[in-house]
């Protein structure tokens, strides 16, 4: 399909960093998270079948991709389905799947800024994020699932 996706895709192959986000529903991202990680599927090809990344692992190793997420539910595993959809979709963009941030129990804080360190967490996360990629450093976490 040629629509704008495809120039978002090319937009975020030339990213030093990207961070996506999505609430999760019923233990699971959002219906159109996984359509745009759906539409991927053309680079995953190119990728993997043609074998013509355009991303070198050298510089994947460079490249941050960070999920982050909120969850109403104060559930253990709630954001284990959303592992391997980011893995594969920061792994088809040539990034490295840094760890992101997590914050769950959203209807018990009642939303985000009720949350006692969400919002300082994410911020150290994205500090983090500037100065390693300014010293031309791989992510120090990575995501371990």
């Amino acid at each position: 399909m040629d629509d704008a996706v495809v120039d978002l895709y090319e937009r975020m192959l030339a990213a030093d960093c990207i961070i996506i986000s999505s609430p999760i529903y019923t233990m699971g991202i959002t219906a159109e998270l996984k359509s745009f990680i759906d539409r991927a599927h053309y680079l995953w090809v190119r990728h993997f079948m043609l074998g013509s990344h355009v991303i070198s692992p050298e510089e994947k190793k460079l490249r941050r991709g960070y999920f982050i997420s909120t969850a109403g539910m104060d559930q253990v595993d709630v954001f284990d389905t959303t592992y391997p959809m980011m893995k594969a979709l920061f792994n088809i963009l040539g990034f490295t799947h840094c760890t992101g941030y997590f914050a769950s129990n959203m209807d018990g804080y009642g939303g985000i800024t009720g949350h006692p360190t969400a919002l300082d967490d994410a911020y150290r996360i994205g500090a983090s994020a500037v100065t390693g990629i300014m010293a031309g450093h791989p992510c120090p976490e990575l995501t371990k699932r």
